[in-house]
């Protein structure tokens, strides 16, 4: 797996949408059809805790790179994505989905700026969480989103995971 890879499945598990229940199954799977399992999968197969399991996958990602580097413009748009995608499978609320990105945004930059989610925020907020504006801005950060989201449920189906 390409670094890219194992740093969205970490967001992924970090969000709870990929469950211990979908990727210690996953592991055991390829522990039996490969001749010799990698480490990592060795030892995610054994993780039950996501925090410790997203940790793994993360430092397998950062010690792959042979060079330092900086970390890039708005590295934190596939953490809001994942988020988004905990929203859309009704983990959150379109209230708490916003105030993640709004704080991963301020410390990580992502696609969008502070101002854009906290407009939407405050639209939502302000007339008092109506569900025709949460629907009009979820569809709106959908389809903005889109080729990102359609990454992200590419690992999903990985899994073997439906939509919950």
């Amino acid at each position: 797996m390409k670094n890219e890879d194992l740093i969205n499945i970490a967001h992924l598990i970090s969000v709870g949408i990929i469950t211990p229940n979908d990727y210690i199954p996953w592991c055991d799977k390829l522990i039996l059809s490969e001749e010799s399992p990698s480490e990592l999968v060795m030892d995610l197969s054994i993780i039950r805790e996501p925090k410790k399991a997203s940790e793994r996958l993360l430092a397998e990602a950062y010690k792959n790179f042979s060079e330092q580097y900086t970390v890039p413009v708005n590295s934190g748009h596939e953490e809001v994505c994942s988020i988004f995608l905990s929203y859309k499978m009704s983990s959150i609320s379109w209230e708490q989905f916003l105030s993640k990105a709004i704080e991963i945004t301020e410390l990580k930059g992502s696609g969008w700026t502070v101002n854009d989610y906290q407009r939407f925020l405050n639209a939502y907020l302000e007339n008092g969480k109506p569900k025709p504006i949460e629907l009009a801005q979820s569809k709106y950060t959908e389809e903005a989103f889109a080729e990102d989201l359609a990454s992200l449920k590419s690992y999903l189906e990985m899994f073997e995971i439906a939509a919950r």
